[in-house]
This record gives structure tokens, sequence and C-alpha cells, in this order.
């Protein structure tokens, strides 16, 4: 691989294949060093892959500051409701550093935000609003915003490399990365095998919170979804044939675990029962932490990027499997060269804790 390939980035832009990622797949005590090309071999017919089809929007803005006498940006969130909106100052921890009431000038247009209260259980993101009452959020990151970046990314990417066979439905503010690597080579290998494919929408909030803020609370940043009736009636199906289902990134995890755990298994066998040409949906929010205390009903398996040690979504896994094997995932990426974050390599975990 080029000496100058850095996980960071997206490999297209270096010349490799979007589906060139490699893959750890986990199975009970087994960890093998594989590529995501290979999936579909491990994969039966029948199986089932549930995708998540939001796409991401830019939605970060540059602002100047007149209290600190310095320029920020300013992430903003899927809550937006009228002129309200929720958002995050960057660098981290600059949130802290504001009062209510102050104001942040920006810099492609002549209105400001003023921040307006702190979310009440996250404190360093803030409500706010804009300055002026005949402008929108919407409008206003429409025209001038850009695609959330973090420090591991050093500068913006094109537009063109945050598009994707499964991103379809805007609204998310991070990237779903899951099913970033699936191009249709991919995607037509695993139909020509009888592999099945359904999608579900949930908008991804942002996604910086710190372990001790999710682990004080043990939920996280609310989150829109939507899931359609055909989605739950192939996956009971591939559970009646004996088949698995694999949910592509964390975010199908938690819809479908959210799902299971509100309304319960009568309601899911109700909704079957209607006709089968039904094409409607269930929306909801969900702010779901799951970690090992948590038992996962509704999938057999997870395809997902690779995690940062604290993070949320690494202590998803371990719901999956034993506090030990994902210790070894870790070790074991770092043996292999493995990449990380949205535009990194891959893990295939099966479930093995009941």
């Amino acid at each position: 691989m080029n000496e100058f390939f850095s996980g960071y980035l997206p490999r297209q832009m270096y010349g490799y294949s979007r589906s060139g990622a490699k893959m750890m797949v986990v199975f009970k005590n087994s960890i093998l060093n594989s590529t995501l090309p290979d999936l579909p071999d491990m994969l039966a017919e029948g199986d089932l892959l549930i995708f998540n089809n939001s796409k991401i929007i830019p939605s970060s803005l540059q602002v100047y500051s007149p209290k600190l006498q310095e320029y920020l940006t300013v992430n903003i969130g899927t809550d937006r409701l009228s002129n309200l909106f929720l958002l995050e100052i960057r660098p981290k921890g600059t949130g802290f550093r504001m009062t209510e009431g102050d104001g942040l000038d920006l810099l492609d247009s002549s209105d400001s935000i003023i921040l307006f209260k702190r979310h009440h259980l996250f404190p360093r993101y803030w409500w706010a609003r804009l300055n002026r009452n005949d402008d929108t959020i919407d409008h206003v990151i429409g025209n001038y915003g850009r695609f959330i970046r973090y420090e591991h990314i050093p500068f913006d990417i094109p537009d063109m490399y945050y598009e994707g066979p499964f991103y379809k439905i805007p609204g998310s503010v991070e990237l779903p990365s899951a099913s970033y690597s699936f191009d249709s080579k991919i995607i037509k290998k695993l139909v020509d095998k009888g592999i099945n494919i359904e999608e579900l929408t949930l908008h991804c909030n942002l996604g910086s919170l710190e372990p001790y803020e999710f682990l004080n609370e043990r939920r996280l940043m609310e989150e829109r979804f939507s899931i359609p009736i055909r989605t739950f009636r192939s996956l009971f199906e591939a559970r009646k044939r004996g088949n698995k289902v694999i949910a592509v990134g964390t975010t199908v995890v938690r819809a479908l675990e959210t799902i299971e755990m509100t309304s319960g298994k009568f309601r899911l066998s109700e909704m079957l029962m209607q006709d089968e040409n039904d094409e409607g949906m269930i929306s909801g929010t969900t702010n779901a932490f799951i970690d090992q205390n948590h038992r996962i009903r509704m999938v057999d398996g997870l395809i997902t990027g690779m995690h940062e040690k604290e993070g949320s979504h690494i202590m998803m896994l371990e719901a999956f499997q034993d506090e030990e094997i994902i210790r070894l995932i870790s070790k074991k990426a770092n043996e292999w060269g493995y990449t990380y974050h949205e535009f990194g390599d891959l893990s295939l975990i099966f479930l093995d804790r009941i």
C-alpha cells in the first residue's frame, strides 16, 4: 500500500478500491484476518444484511467569538426545532467557556448565533438560535455548511467522497460509516449468492460524547429513526428459516433494539400480520446506550468500523462478545495494521453472548 496512505482519508483518494477494506471476523473465540470482498463467502443464502440509508449533510460552520476573540467552529446537530437548534463548539471544551446570551458571528453570513441554554444532560453542548428572525439554520447550513470533521482529518474532503450506494436520505450530521466501503461489486456478489438486503434510517447526531458523559447518564444523544415494516418482515422471516441477521453499523443495532425494548415482540408480531404490500414505517427516537449489560435480541452479528478503546461504540461490542475478546480485537487490529475512524477498516462480530 502507498506509504503515504492514511486510514483517516478515503482510500479512493489514493487510487485504491473503495471496497478494499480489511475485515476482522470474530466468531466465538476465533479471530480471523480477512477482507470485505470475502464477506459473501462468510454468509449463507438467505442471510440478511440491514443497512442504515441515512446520508450526511454539511452542518459545520465557521464563527468568530467577540467574547473570546477567537475563531471557532460550531457543529450543528440533528435537533433543529424551527429557530432553535443544538450545537457543539470546537475546539473541544470551548462550550464550557461560554455563557447564556453570548453571540457567535457567522463568517460566511451577516447573521450571528445566540447561545440560549445549555443542554440539560451534556452541558458543553448548547441550544442556540439565530439572531435574525428572517432566516433558518437549515438555510444557513444549506448555503454555508461544511461536513463535520475532527482533528484526525487534516483538510476538507470533497463532497463526492461522502456519496455511497446506501446514502440516500439526507439527515445525518456525522457519517454512518459502517456501510462506507460497500460498492456495487460487493453488493452484486451478495445478491447473486442469495443474501438479502434491507434498510432503515437513523440520522446520526453529534457523536463526540466523552466517556464520562455517556457513562454518567447511561444514554447518548437523541437520534431519529424510521424502519420500514418490510425490514421487520424480512428480519423475522430470516429468523424463522434459521438464517443470520447482520446489522451493518451500530446505528442499526440501536434502532432495532430500541423497538424491541419499547414495543416488545407482541407489537412486532402484530405488525407482521399486516398486508404484505404494506409500505408503512415505524418511526421514533432513541438515546439507547448499549453495553455488556444489554441482551441483544434482534440481530446475530454486527459489521462495524474500528473504534477507539473508550468510546460508546466499543462498549456496544461487549454486548456481542466477552470483554477479553474485545480487548484482543484492539490488539490484533494494531498488529495487522488496521485503520480507524470513518474511512477505515471493518470488523464482523458475531453474537456470542446470551
